[in-house]
């Protein structure tokens, strides 16, 4: 071991107490600058951000000074006529995403601006339980949490048990083959 080194030092002037405004005026002003290099290339981070930043701000108590109907408008774009939602607009539908857009929703009590039945309605599934799901260009989703929530989205029967497969809903797949 060697002797710990000290890269920072810290002046004895500096506010003991948190800056709570100042750390939410910068964590606002961060999505106004919609030509920043930073905010371009984080794009494809898109809905998780916004969640991560909506989170924060709820419990500092300043969730007043975000902008909700531009946020619920940037969802309802993300989100595509079969359920799924993307990071941002032009990228493909992911759970993840689906998820940050579902904590954003439930954050703003605004869970009504996507349109989960329509989604269910039209674009049901009709392939058997062994096939994934398909992306929006054909490729197949294979990943555990698509089977999981697939899984988890059968509702249970009048005994409790796990329905039939046919039954499921599926929020990943555009085109359903009658």
């Amino acid at each position: 071991m060697g002797t710990p080194q000290k890269d920072v030092i810290i002046k004895s002037d500096v506010p003991v107490t948190l800056l709570l405004e100042k750390h939410a005026d910068y964590i606002a002003s961060y999505g106004s600058k919609k030509d920043n290099y930073e905010y371009c290339m984080s794009e494809y981070l898109r809905m998780s951000g916004i969640s991560w930043v909506l989170t924060v701000m709820d419990l500092m108590g300043q969730l007043d000074q975000m902008n909700r109907e531009e946020i619920l408008t940037f969802i309802k774009s993300c989100q595509y006529e079969y359920g799924g939602i993307s990071a941002s607009i032009g990228h493909d539908p992911h759970l993840l995403y689906t998820l940050s857009a579902v904590q954003i929703l439930t954050l703003y009590d605004s869970i009504n601006v996507v349109d989960a039945n329509d989604a269910d309605a039209d674009h049901r599934i009709k392939r058997s339980w062994s096939q994934p799901p398909l992306q929006k260009d054909g490729s197949s989703i294979t990943t555990f949490s698509v089977q999981f929530c697939n899984l988890s989205q059968r509702p249970p029967d009048s005994s409790g048990a796990i329905s039939e497969p046919s039954e499921t809903k599926n929020w990943f797949n555009k085109s359903s083959k009658e």
